[in-house]
């Protein structure tokens, strides 16, 4: 009679299974922590964006105006709203202390119409007069939205 792959499992020696299921373990935590780790964007990260003039053809992707602190505005900026959803936590607009934002993306559809304006301040965005924390992912999203698809430096 030919055994089951979870019967066999149980026959394994315990030794045996941790070799196993050691490696998977423990790469399952490194992924987890690093993909939650914040990241503190400051004035001079935020100022060094620079975002060019390129479009690309994905039902999620919106494009846009860029306003960035010290530079003009950039028209046609690529933006997502599916690429800012990685958020880990809201938090009052208080903790703001009433700054001006350091840099602002505003998106409009095929009709020129405004859908939403995403606002980047020390540490935090405000989507919809909604303030969250940004993220580790968050950072690496613009960053690779910005190396993929414009010209921008993030330091």
């Amino acid at each position: 009679m030919k055994k089951s792959m979870c019967a066999k499992w149980f026959e394994i020696k315990l030794w045996k299974k941790l070799i196993i299921l050691f490696p998977i373990t423990f790469i399952i935590i490194f992924v987890v922590l690093f993909e939650t780790a914040p990241v503190n964007l400051n004035a001079s990260n935020i100022s060094e964006i620079y975002i060019g003039m390129h479009s690309m053809m994905t039902d999620d992707i919106i494009t846009g105006k860029a306003s960035i602190k010290g530079r003009e505005d950039v028209e046609n900026v690529v933006c997502s709203l599916n690429r800012i959803k990685a958020i880990r936590g809201k938090y009052s607009a208080e903790e703001l202390s009433g700054e001006p934002p350091q840099a602002m993306i505003t998106c409009y559809d095929e009709g020129d119409n405004e859908i939403y304006t995403v606002k980047f301040y020390d540490g935090f965005m405000m989507v919809d007069n909604e303030l969250y924390r940004i993220t580790g992912k968050v950072y690496k999203e613009l960053a690779e939205l910005c190396d993929k698809y414009g010209e921008c430096q993030i330091n």
